[in-house]
């Protein structure tokens, strides 16, 4: 079996490392997932190592976060942060940041900027979801790019599930640069018997996992022991086609 990269995935050699491309890559990272009861696929040293740390750069050095915070209610969950404040600790649901260019201009004389952006439309080019298919036995029609989140100490995602009409995986990218596991922020999935599994972050690393096989998945409280350090991550949604009501 080929160790070269296969031609249906060679738009992504820009970004992703050639060592994950190839026939023989496909096979192992498929093998690995479908070995998961929760379909949890871990994938370290996903990107060039350049091109991480590029990304990175931008995510630490440039961009700008605005605090977002949620509660568990019927509706949309995000509230203010006085509605958080009043809540009682066990209906709150979230906090981090979220990239945002509303209090700045976009940077687009920034190379790091630039960078990201480029990353993030290669996700979206029919290449992405077609390997993602490819390693997860499925078949995909595209992918949303969701967002991009800062998480630092006593920041938190408590247990929920992303179940919607259409997805099947979240993809996400840790862009975290010498982050360590007291730091807290690690994925947990939760099974629907109870079985847990735990991810920690580690820097370009991505993670995909199948929406449809677990209860509930979570990210633990960022401890202080993280200090300026800042938990990054970006998010995806591979889509699924939906059957047509009749």
């Amino acid at each position: 079996m080929s160790d070269h990269i296969q031609d249906p995935f060679t738009p992504l050699a820009d970004w992703i490392q050639e060592a994950h491309l190839s026939a023989v890559a496909i096979n192992r990272l498929q093998a690995e997932f479908e070995s998961s009861s929760l379909g949890f696929l871990r994938i370290p040293n996903f990107l060039h190592e350049n091109k991480a740390q590029t990304v990175a750069d931008f995510l630490t050095q440039t961009a700008a976060f605005r605090p977002h915070y949620g509660l568990y209610k019927s509706g949309p969950p995000a509230v203010s942060r006085e509605e958080w404040d009043a809540a009682e600790e066990e209906k709150r649901f979230f906090s981090f940041g979220k990239l945002s260019f509303k209090d700045r201009e976009k940077p687009l004389d920034d190379p790091n900027y630039i960078a990201y952006i480029q990353m993030r439309k290669s996700w979206v080019q029919p290449a992405f979801h077609q390997y993602i298919a490819a390693i997860t036995n499925t078949t995909l029609i595209g992918t949303r790019i969701e967002a991009t989140h800062r998480m630092t100490t006593g920041q938190f995602i408590r247990p929920h599930n992303d179940l919607k009409p259409g997805r099947r995986f979240t993809f996400l990218i840790y862009l975290s640069p010498h982050w360590q596991p007291d730091y807290g922020g690690a994925l947990h999935l939760i099974g629907k018997n109870g079985e847990t599994l735990r991810s920690e972050v580690s820097f370009n690393t991505c993670v995909i996992f199948d929406i449809t096989k677990h209860q509930d998945h979570y990210v633990s409280e960022i401890t202080p022991e993280a200090g300026d350090h800042g938990r990054f991550s970006i998010a995806a949604r591979l889509h699924e086609s939906v059957p047509k009501k009749n």
